[in-house]
C-alpha cells in the first residue's frame, strides 16, 4: 500500500488576532506592521502534512526543520479548546508519543480538529496491526 497525504495544513491566523489588532491600533508607528507581518508570515510558515502512515511538521522562515513522527508511535490523542479559540470553532490537538525527539505534539489551531483527530486515531489504529506493534505501559 501506497503513503498517501490524508490532510495538510498549518494553524489558522486568527489565532494570532490579539497581536494583528494591537498592531493595527499602533500602525502609524510602522514597526508593529512589521511584527505583524512577521507574526503571519511565521505562522503561514508552520507546515502539517498528515499521510497514512507519518505525520511531517515543517517550521521556519529563513531555515527549514521537518520533524517526522511515525504515527504507530501516538500512544494518546486528546484536543484542547482554549477559550478565544472556542469562540472561532479552532482546537489544538495534543499528541503523546512514545517518540524520543517528540514525546509530545501539539497540531496548533485547527478547524474540524474532531474530525482530523479521529482521522489520525484511525491510521495509527491501522499502521499498529499492520506492524505488530503493541503498546506496554512501564510499571
Amino acid at each position: 500500500m501506497k503513503e498517501k497525504v490524508i490532510w495538510e495544513g498549518h494553524p489558522h491566523h486568527t489565532i494570532n488576532l490579539p497581536v494583528y489588532i494591537i498592531c493595527g491600533l499602533f500602525c502609524w508607528l510602522f514597526v508593529p506592521l512589521l511584527y505583524a507581518f512577521y507574526v503571519w508570515y511565521e505562522n503561514r510558515s508552520i507546515n502539517y502534512e498528515l499521510t497514512t502512515e507519518r505525520l511531517l511538521i515543517s517550521t521556519g522562515i529563513f531555515s527549514r526543520k521537518t520533524e517526522e513522527l511515525e504515527l504507530y508511535r501516538v500512544k494518546d490523542l486528546s484536543i484542547e479548546e482554549p477559550f478565544f479559540m472556542r469562540l472561532l470553532n479552532l482546537a489544538n490537538i495534543k499528541l503523546t508519543t512514545s517518540d524520543k525527539t517528540l514525546p509530545e505534539v501539539v497540531i496548533i489551531g485547527v478547524e474540524d480538529a474532531r474530525e482530523l483527530k479521529d482521522e489520525i486515531r484511525k491510521h495509527v489504529e491501522l499502521l499498529r496491526d499492520k506492524k505488530g506493534v503493541r503498546e506496554i505501559d512501564g510499571i
